[in-house]
């Protein structure tokens, strides 16, 4: 029996004493290692009703059943927490709250929602009482919610590796993680952040996929695919309002080239199947009409080989040009050319005569014989474009960094013209001055504690966390990014400094939990318990729920 590391007292213990169980052999690696793809994890697990998609609160206050409770008790993996409140995201703002426990006790198998218990009966209490866990007595008002995301970390890359500006689209940010690397270590049990999206890089104008690793796991879990980013300015950028709107163009060329590419992928899987199609109706005649020795097939149809224009090439017999030779050196020239019009004229209006000994062997089969089929030219792969196609189909985040209404405006634009599903505003410093058309657009909005210029940009007073109340008052899906490392942490400060200029408490936890993971092309992989409102300055991780059981922060801060 191979128990997960726990720290804290009685309530540690009792967590030690539930969660030991044997761990797959995947698990069974050094620090580093990558958890396998087939683990999926999900807050509150997928609606399966109809009702339960239509009313999600409704469906998560609804009682588990009797029986449903006594095949949790079976299984080893379950956790039964009680908590004071917790919180459900959404993905619009609108639908997500924050709910009491009614004193009820919520049911995991690993980090996802099974059922609400509003009482336990005494006995399954004490089949479960190892399992059981009354966070309320650590504190009373003890707060569940998703892990935190900091959705455009700088942690696990080395400084050279992100400012390279030789990275293209099909460059991943994979292919470079140091999961190695030390001091990130405490942010789940100090922060409650369990998931940090890292670009690929920070310098180039486009780089590929980033990667969102999950902290809370031993060893990390490596989601590889995460949003492509691309920047088409930076906060020290010039220009014009004359100049800002065509800052997209290269990209929009970028998306239009990988258009193209896309319809001749599509034209050459269409020309292969005409050419199966073709090659077993070729193989199925000869099969049933075998050769003779010595005959040959029919061939494939070759390609013309006439001029532009459709004239075919003639040439001059020896007596012509001797003839030629007699006139004079001024009308050579012209008698030339005028002959020569004259033979292509005829060489084109009257076919050329068939070679009889040419045809004799296939005398048999010409007809009737299908000629055989030319394999189509193949496309050559492009993986930038494929990069950008995932995109365009609708399945990965693009992440572009813009800053002046200008070029969000114009990007916005761009977003319209090639439909794009899943696009995300990257640093956005002016955003506040075009809410309704970002939000009509349905893009997502990433703010940055960023140096921002002194001048230069038109900005609010406390420019950060009042655009985040502006935005999201307008329907915005905002999240934020430390874009560091020693900045991370304040992540929840940033929200609850927008808290403080108007934003909602529960767009404030969206925007750290499930509009991050969305900005980062993942998903949450934890949940986390708070000794108190997540947003306030004294609230501590009491614990930290993932998909192997549960650790305990042991009152650390």
């Amino acid at each position: 029996m191979t128990a997960i590391p726990l720290i804290g007292g009685s309530v540690g213990l009792a967590c030690a004493l539930a969660l030991s169980s044997p761990l797959p052999a995947a698990y069974q690696g050094s620090e580093g290692d990558l958890l396998p793809p087939d683990v999926k994890i999900d807050w509150f697990g997928p609606a399966k009703t109809k009702a339960a998609k239509e009313a999600p609160k409704a469906a998560l206050r609804k009682a588990g059943s009797p029986e449903l409770l006594k095949k949790l008790l079976g299984n080893r993996r379950a956790t039964f927490l009680k908590v004071d409140r917790y919180f459900l995201p959404s993905h619009k703002a609108k639908d997500a709250a924050i709910l009491d426990s009614e004193g009820g006790w919520l049911a995991f198998v690993g980090s996802r929602f099974q059922a609400w218990f509003p009482k336990v009966p005494n006995g399954a209490k004490a089949q479960a009482k190892a399992r059981m866990l009354d966070l309320t007595n650590e504190s009373a008002k003890a707060f569940l919610l998703p892990g935190l995301c900091d959705a455009d970390s700088r942690f696990f890359r080395s400084s050279s590796d992100l400012r390279d500006s030789g990275l293209t689209l099909a460059t991943p940010a994979a292919a470079s993680i140091a999961l190695w690397e030390k001091g990130w270590e405490d942010l789940p049990l100090t922060t409650g952040i369990t998931t940090l999206f890292v670009p690929a890089g920070t310098a180039a104008t486009s780089s590929g996929h980033g990667a969102l690793v999950g902290l809370s796991l031993r060893p990390l879990m490596l989601q590889p695919k995460g949003g492509l980013s691309y920047r088409i300015s930076s906060l020290g950028s010039r220009g014009t309002n004359l100049s800002r709107d065509q800052v997209v163009k290269a990209l929009d060329k970028a998306f239009e080239a990988a258009e193209k590419y896309k319809e001749a992928k599509e034209k050459f899987d269409k020309d292969l199947k005409e050419y199966k199609k073709k090659r077993k109706e070729y193989l199925a005649y000869y099969k049933k009409n075998p050769m003779k020795k010595g005959a040959k097939a029919a061939p494939a149809k070759a390609a013309s080989t006439s001029r532009k224009g459709g004239r075919r090439r003639v040439g001059l017999t020896p007596a012509e040009l001797a003839a030629i030779r007699k006139l004079p050196r001024e009308q050579q020239r012209k008698a030339m050319q005028d002959l020569m019009r004259k033979k292509a004229g005829t060489a084109q209006a009257k076919p050329a005569a068939k070679d009889p000994k040419a045809g004799s062997k296939t005398a048999k089969t010409s007809g009737k014989a299908p000629a055989r089929p030319k394999f189509p030219k193949r496309v050559p792969e492009n993986p930038q474009y494929e990069s950008l196609l995932s995109v365009l189909d609708g399945k990965d985040f693009l992440r572009v960094e813009a800053h002046r209404a200008g070029e969000i405006r114009a990007l916005l634009e761009l977003k319209k013209k090639h439909a794009l599903d899943k696009l995300v505003i990257v640093g956005a410093t002016e955003a506040w001055k075009l809410p309704e058309a970002i939000a009509k657009s349905g893009a997502l909005v990433l703010l940055r504690p960023d140096t921002l210029p002194s001048r230069g940009y038109d900005l609010l007073s406390e420019h950060l966390p009042a655009q985040a109340a502006l935005l999201s008052k307008a329907d915005v899906p905002v999240c934020f990014g430390s874009a560091g490392r020693r900045e991370a942490g304040s992540l929840p400060l940033m929200a609850a400094r927008a808290v403080a200029h108007g934003m909602s408490e529960t767009q404030a936890l969206e925007a750290l939990t499930k509009t991050a993971w969305l900005a980062s092309g993942g998903q949450g992989n934890a949940m986390v318990i708070f000794s108190g409102d997540p947003l306030s300055p004294d609230a501590r991780v009491l614990c930290v729920l993932d998909p192997m059981g549960l650790r305990h922060a042991g009152g650390q801060k």
